[in-house]
């Protein structure tokens, strides 16, 4: 079967939609494939068997396929984003959500000891010059 042509935008929300179905598919076969919790901070609780994990994977790498397939069918338009891009916005949206997260900023939560309010601050500042290294 050849490629074919959509429409402009029926191309660019299939697109979308295709590009979406891979994403969702990559997490699912992490979540899957995670043998132990490599974190504290998300607890993963495995719920199923290898026999039921061996299955959906391999119903996920069916879906993979169909969703390449019908990439390439309908002559869908790849994403393109430098890793420079990527980088500088994940740095971005860490700093915003870590600055949001200071004792002074939590003000509407109530009210926090002064010694609480400065250890908080201390582990966040310290996360932040970290991050203010990646740039």
């Amino acid at each position: 079967m050849g490629t074919i042509e959509l429409p402009p935008n029926h191309k660019r929300v299939i697109s979308v939609t295709a590009r979406t179905v891979e994403k969702e598919l990559n997490e699912l076969e992490i979540v899957l494939s995670q043998k132990k919790n490599d974190s504290n901070i998300k607890k993963i609780i495995h719920s199923f068997s290898d026999e039921e994990r061996n299955y959906l994977l391999g119903k996920i790498g069916e879906l993979r396929k169909l969703n390449n397939i019908m990439f390439e069918a309908l002559n869908l338009d790849s994403a393109e984003i430098t890793e420079a891009q990527i980088v500088k916005g994940k740095i971005t949206y860490l700093w915003t959500v870590l600055v949001d997260s200071k004792a002074k900023a939590l003000r509407g939560y109530g009210d926090l000891p002064e010694n609480l309010a400065s250890v908080l601050d201390n582990h966040i500042n310290n996360s932040l010059e970290i991050i203010s290294k990646l740039n």
